[in-house]
């Protein structure tokens, strides 16, 4: 399994690679996932805020834009998988650009998270996983479930995948029936 291993440093000055501009011109969703966790973990803004101050050419007065900052993009990442939604996690597992273990291979949660990293790191990150995570769901509910497995890489891929996500993501408890009320009881709102 490929390692997550490996910090990345850069400047707020420096040009952005998604966008062609500096990081300080552009707005929260073109930053890569490493100059997003300093704006949130570094600097404690939200997205709103740092747009904000990139539309009113004010992040130059925040950040220097000369000051290194280095981010683990291992750990970062791992630490945004341990937070996905199930279907996230299936498409960041399919995504992951490696080969997939066998079924019946006995496979950690940590494991599991690390191929989820390596997708959450593919060109366009997280926002690109969810956007198009949405859209494999919208196509399964038309009906078109051949388009959905083409997301994953083809539908042998996809049933890996979801099967290493529930390995992660527990299946929801299924709710008891609900308790038949006394059709005598009243509720009062003030």
């Amino acid at each position: 399994m490929e390692a997550l291993a490996g910090a990345t440093s850069f400047r707020f000055g420096d040009v952005n690679p998604r966008t062609g501009k500096p990081y300080t011109w552009s707005h929260f969703r073109e930053l890569p996932a490493y100059a997003a966790e300093v704006v949130v973990g570094k600097f404690d803004l939200c997205a709103g805020e740092w747009d904000a101050l990139v539309d009113t050419w004010a992040v130059d007065e925040f950040v220097d834009p000369e000051q290194v900052f280095t981010v683990d993009v291992g750990a970062y990442a791992r630490s945004v998988a341990g937070r996905l939604s199930y279907g996230e996690m299936s498409l960041a597992v399919a995504w992951s650009g490696v080969e997939l273990p066998e079924r019946g291979a006995s496979v950690s949660r940590e494991q599991v998270l690390a191929l989820a990293a390596l997708g959450i790191r593919r060109p366009g990150g997280l926002l690109t996983l969810c956007t198009t995570e949405a859209r494999a769901r919208d196509l399964r509910r038309a009906g078109d479930f051949g388009a959905a497995s083409e997301i994953y890489g083809g539908k042998a891929r996809e049933d890996r995948a979801h099967d290493l996500a529930f390995s992660v993501i527990p299946l929801p408890a299924e709710l008891d029936e609900p308790a038949e009320y006394d059709s005598d009881v009243v509720a009062v709102v003030a």
